[in-house]
């Protein structure tokens, strides 16, 4: 899997380069991500595999993604998922300007903590949402529409974006995807509504999902 060209779907039987533990290792995350819709913790991993620590697991994790196995989101919980389930453009997507965008519905913490289901995947044109990794939710909450930002609308998000003052960024917050406005005040980061009717909130920055590049809704 050295050429960067994506494995196929684990196999039956022993797969060539692969140990048998790092087959169970797969076969744990692929079985989680059926039964469940998301990836399993490294500690659920651990037991599956028989591994009885979790840098063990984080090893196995770290060789299979260099084998291509596997694809990771760094700083996101539960990020490891079978590269043959990541969306990839293809050529005519590239040439055509299309931009291949995961629908995911976010919960569970924010930031590193948030677990990511992934719903489907939407066609955008490249000029709507820009380069770098992005993906696509819908908000909650309506304390964001004097920004534009109405409930229920879906965001695409750039994640690893820094946010400035004044951006519009994704964040979880009582366990529901939401946008805010950021503000900086040195080293701190506070979230604002638009409307003024929330007290700053201050959020650690590893909290934020990302800038949010596009806002879309039904009418």
């Amino acid at each position: 899997m050295s050429d960067g060209s994506l494995p196929s779907a684990l196999p039956s039987g022993p797969a060539d380069g692969l140990t048998a533990r790092q087959e169970r290792v797969l076969r744990a995350i692929r079985d989680s991500i059926r039964v469940r819709g998301y990836p399993p913790s490294l500690q659920e991993i651990g037991a599956a595999a028989g591994l009885t620590s979790t840098s063990s697991v984080s090893h196995h994790l770290e060789v299979l993604c260099k084998k291509g196995w596997l694809r990771n989101t760094p700083n996101r919980a539960r990020s490891y998922v079978p590269a043959d389930l990541v969306p990839e453009p293809d050529a005519a997507a590239r040439e055509t300007g299309v931009v291949r965008v995961p629908l995911v519905d976010v919960a569970s913490g924010g930031g590193a903590a948030a677990v990511e289901l992934v719903l489907e995947v939407l066609d955008f044109p490249r000029q709507l949402v820009g380069d770098g990794e992005v993906f696509a939710t819908v908000v909650t909450g309506r304390l964001m529409e004097s920004a534009g930002v109405l409930d229920q609308d879906l965001v695409v998000v750039q994640r690893h974006e820094p946010a400035q003052s004044g951006d519009l960024v994704a964040v979880v917050l009582d366990g529901q995807p939401t946008v805010r406005l950021v503000k900086r005040d040195g080293a701190d980061v506070w979230l604002l509504s638009a409307n003024g009717a929330d007290r700053p909130l201050w959020c650690d920055e590893t909290a934020l999902l990302g800038r949010v590049v596009t806002v879309l809704r039904c009418l």
